[in-house]
């Protein structure tokens, strides 16, 4: 079992070696990735059933894993909505999306915004349009 410890240690230095050995001279390039292909195969023949049984426990691990969730709703009423967007209060459908989406575009988070400004935003816009329906 040691021996073949020392097999994969003296491949894995002969192909550090090759590696340095194309690097300073550039003529065989294909040389460096097969020795490291070579003994990246011999590890994972070595210690393959390790990093399977590994994998599979972390993979378990990140599975069980809580990815944060909902966001806790936002809590605004109507004043707060319309002066967040800027409007009046006999605003049209059309300024409230217009208003909306003049915001948005710096407050997204694709675009380098915070996720929370951009909900209350959502929130502003869902409230008032809402209260336009009813």
């Amino acid at each position: 079992m040691i021996s073949k410890t020392l097999i994969l240690l003296a491949l894995a230095f002969f192909a550090l070696g090759a590696f340095r050995w194309v690097i300073a001279r550039p003529r065989p390039r294909w040389l460096a990735p097969v020795l490291a292909g070579v003994c990246v195969a011999a590890l994972g023949w070595r210690f393959g059933a390790i990093a399977v049984v590994a994998g599979a426990l972390i993979a378990a691990a990140l599975w069980w894993m809580p990815t944060g969730g909902a966001r806790a709703p936002v809590d605004i009423d109507e004043a707060a909505a319309r002066a967040l967007l800027g409007v009046a209060s006999g605003a049209s459908s059309a300024d409230i999306r217009a208003a909306h989406r003049r915001f948005i575009v710096a407050a997204h988070p694709d675009r380098g915004g915070m996720q929370d400004q951009a909900a209350r935003l959502n929130a502003a816009r869902d409230i008032l349009l809402k209260k336009l329906k009813s």
